[in-house]
């Protein structure tokens, strides 16, 4: 038995780490066959046994894993023999929903044991992000897919009447949770990356900074559960927030990926405190640990920090995009993705004080399109080395082959911190904000002050710092 929310969550992560094919197509099959016997519904385990209920993002799975499957194979018969299970968990919800949004008015998981909800006792297991949002987001988006799925199989009519349906649910949504101007009402980490994720608002800078201020007033932490952990890296990085998402992959403390590490964890927990600080077992109840949906981040370090990035334009990855995103804090990243048109391999590393080096494989049928990360200009013009045959607007493309360069980075990759550095650069370091914190209250500081330096905000708040205490803080912060 499996359970559909965790499947579809980790289908892409699975998908970079095995060949799935044939383990998705029978689960997929039985999903079905479940469909044909409960009306189009989706029940939450498959196969099931007796009577069940259904959620959005957990049924949801009929539509998202199939379009995985697809994107990493290449193969269409997916969709082909899927697209009738798709539409019937849509047409199901279509029921439901009415005219009166009745799929926002039964039960769903939600953001299943997300750590959010003000008041919730330890072993709480709902999230505070309005179910009825995300129900209705999952509504539009699988409805979005039936229609690219059919556009791929060439179902015209097919593909404008889920269009249609995803249009309306996605004004619906915009029209019950976003402002004229812009500002989503679910102000939660997950319901912003989630606005952040479809371009539900019409003032995306603004969603962005909404969801800065909440990564910054949680201390730089997570606090999603089951529906945003899987996207949330992933949009931070899409949204020009990769220093944001590695914090979080890199962050030691609970709730954290590498907290569960440093506790002994080699397999991924279902709680975010499946133990507590001392190792023992937390009293909260579902402890599995070995429950692999958070470990769907490691999707966000195959796209994104390897860069092996499996899209839409090219299907099974006869042309791959290759776009590491480098951080210092990491310092060495290497991944071999087995795909359908064979091995790609990316590796980088940071050398020295600001030494980059990249390796890239392609095999042999595939091709790619290489971006370097942080690379200066000069570095194209070394046409010796076969990497740069072929560049256009910083993209290398390139055929079958290894290749390796390295470069200095265009910008520095130890960031140097000083008096004047901006407080969210400073507080977004954890060791300078508890540096800091020995000498004023940085939980007291207002938002307008964070895009302040630290000379500023003492000018503001406690008068000018004199020469020599400059002096002093400024050795201390380069020393991080």
């Amino acid at each position: 038995m499996g359970w559909t929310g965790d499947t579809q969550v980790f289908s892409a992560t699975a998908s970079y780490l095995a060949d799935t094919y044939a383990f998705y197509r029978k689960y997929l099959y039985d999903m079905y066959q479940e469909q044909l016997l409960a009306d189009g519904m989706v029940p939450e385990i498959v196969p099931t046994f007796g009577p069940t209920k259904c959620s959005c993002a957990w049924g949801d799975a009929a539509c998202i894993i199939p379009w995985n499957v697809y994107l990493f194979s290449g193969d269409k018969t997916i969709l082909e023999s899927q697209i009738e299970s798709m539409k019937a968990w849509v047409d199901y919800i279509r029921r439901i929903d009415g005219d009166h949004h009745g799929w926002r008015q039964i039960f769903h998981y939600g953001d299943w044991l997300a750590l959010d909800r003000t008041g919730a006792a330890a072993n709480s297991v709902y999230g505070a992000t309005d179910e009825a949002y995300i129900a209705d987001i999952y509504y539009a988006a699988s409805a979005q897919t039936v229609a690219k799925a059919a556009d791929v199989l060439g179902l015209e009519e097919t593909r404008q009447e889920y269009q249609e349906i995803a249009d309306r649910q996605w004004r619906a949504v915009k029209e019950e949770y976003f402002t004229s101007t812009g500002r989503c009402a679910v102000k939660t980490q997950t319901g912003l990356i989630l606005a952040l994720k479809y371009h539900l608002s019409e003032n995306e800078e603004l969603t962005k900074q909404m969801m800065k201020k909440l990564l910054r007033d949680n201390k730089n932490k997570l606090n999603t559960g089951f529906v945003g952990t899987p996207l949330l890296c992933n949009v931070l990085t899409d949204h020009g927030m990769t220093d944001a998402a590695y914090r979080l992959l890199l962050n030691e403390e609970y709730p954290g990926w590498l907290y569960e590490v440093k506790l002994g964890a080699t397999t991924v927990w279902e709680r975010w405190n499946s133990l507590d600080e001392n190792g023992h077992v937390s009293s909260t109840g579902m402890n599995s640990l070995n429950h692999y949906s958070y470990g769907a981040v490691l999707e966000w370090i195959f796209c994104h920090a390897a860069g092996i990035d499996v899209t839409e334009q090219s299907p099974g990855g006869r042309v791959m995009r290759i776009s590491p995103k480098v951080n210092r804090g990491l310092g060495y990243v290497k991944a071999v993705y087995d795909s359908a048109c064979g091995c790609y391999q990316c590796g980088w590393e940071i050398l020295g004080d600001n030494k980059i080096t990249v390796t890239v494989t392609v095999p042999f049928g595939g091709r790619a399109e290489v971006v370097l990360p942080l690379a200066p200009e000069s570095v194209y013009e070394d046409k010796e080395n076969p990497l740069f045959e072929d560049v256009e607007n910083g993209i290398c493309r390139v055929k079958a082959g290894e290749y390796e360069v390295a470069y200095e980075a265009s910008q520095p990759l130890k960031r140097k911190y000083s008096i004047d550095s901006t407080m969210e650069e400073l507080l977004n370091h954890l060791d300078i904000r508890a540096f800091l914190s020995q000498m004023m209250e940085v939980d007291m500081i207002p938002d307008i002050a964070y895009g302040l330096s630290l000379r500023d905000v003492a000018k503001t708040f406690a008068g000018e710092i004199k020469p020599e205490e400059a002096q002093m803080l400024d050795i201390a912060l380069a020393n991080f």
